[in-house]
């Protein structure tokens, strides 16, 4: 198995179990509140681990355009997307919530066309076909 499909699996089991924790907790919490603990956490443990394996010099060594791209990302995921996802969790079923918010490779696919210029392939088209119709199909 090739090094980075390795990692894409493992994500893909985080990532599918998160939200089952997520739902269980929004029966308690405010979708705001919810963003703001995770990204206190989050934002601590992984100073900690950069610290710990002492590469902080990694973060002194981006520069300007590198920090502002990914603070951008953060803002959009980890900010106003996780808000979005934690509001549409609490009001309704993570198995209807989660594929529909799993869509975003379609997203990415079309911005990747037009922004990154990348082709748009038979396979990258299936693909996103499959996606619009498992959204029909969950929904």
């Amino acid at each position: 198995m090739k090094h980075w499909l390795t990692f894409a699996l493992v994500t893909t089991l985080f990532w599918g179990t998160t939200p089952i924790l997520d739902r269980l907790a929004m029966g308690r919490a405010q979708p705001m509140a919810a963003v703001a603990v995770r990204g206190v956490v989050v934002g601590l443990v992984s100073v900690l681990i950069v610290a710990a394996t002492g590469k902080m010099g990694d973060l002194a060594a981006l520069d300007r355009r590198t920090v502002l791209l990914l603070a951008a990302g953060g803002l959009l995921a980890a900010l106003v997307g996780q808000f979005t996802y934690f509001r549409a969790l609490k009001m309704g079923p993570a198995s209807a919530v989660v594929p529909i918010v799993a869509c975003y490779p379609l997203v990415t696919v079309m911005l990747g066309i037009l922004v990154l210029r990348e082709p748009l392939t038979l396979s990258r088209a299936g693909g996103a076909l499959l996606i619009v119709l498992g959204i029909l199909l969950v929904k």
